[in-house]
């Protein structure tokens, strides 16, 4: 199952489970929600924040994602694509970053399961 990133509002606002609000939770929020709910594997998503740089949104992504990845009971397949998982929002995101990004979760969230 694939989630929303951590501040998606709208028509999502209103969308609940157990009790707790599922828009606005973090990545490690919604791998515990998961899991309670039986889900089989988990894409969670961080989003970039544009205005910062490739190297910002690396570390944002990583730290979000290694307690997830440490804590999983599930298998985990980070989303790294244009706009989430620290890859620059444009047509045609330039290789070395979306290389850059996805080396960094490989070596740095070892328990992941696949990108």
């Amino acid at each position: 199952m694939g989630m929303a990133g951590e501040f998606v509002l709208g028509i999502h606002g209103a969308l609940e489970y157990d009790g707790e609000r599922v828009a606005g939770m973090y990545p490690l929020q919604q791998l515990k929600a998961l899991e309670k709910a039986g889900v089989d594997i988990f894409g969670p998503v961080v989003r970039i924040v544009t205005r910062k740089s490739c190297a910002w949104n690396q570390a944002r992504n990583l730290t979000m994602l290694k307690p997830v990845c440490q804590e999983a009971k599930i298998p985990i397949h980070v989303e790294i694509a244009m706009g989430v998982g620290a890859v620059p929002l444009c047509t045609v995101p330039p290789i070395d970053a979306v290389s850059r990004a996805t080396k960094s979760a490989i070596e740095i969230l070892p328990s992941m399961d696949g990108i």
